[in-house]
């Protein structure tokens, strides 16, 4: 039998096998290194404005209904009729 068929012996043979393992590994790399970025921005984005106080309309509304410039308006602002029925079903 001859040991020529084997192909790890040959040096073309030799250079794919590095080839491919390199670009593999190049391939590797790159995507870690694409997750990491991701992962980090969308880190960044969610911790952005975090320390900020937001509010709901709700709150809006109250914070509205308190800031008028007499205690008057602040009650008249509070009695006045909405067009909005009450709830009726939860």
């Amino acid at each position: 039998m001859d040991d020529t068929s084997d192909d790890s012996r040959h040096p073309i043979a030799r250079m794919r096998l590095e080839t491919r393992s390199q670009l593999a590994l190049r391939r590797g790399v790159l995507v870690a290194t694409l997750l990491g970025a991701i992962a980090l921005g969308g880190s960044a984005l969610r911790f952005y404005g975090l320390d900020t106080q937001s509010l709901w309309s709700d709150e809006l509304a109250s914070w509205r209904q308190s800031h008028q410039e007499t205690v008057s308006d602040v009650i008249e602002y509070g009695v006045r009729p909405t067009p909005y029925p009450p709830p009726t079903r939860f």
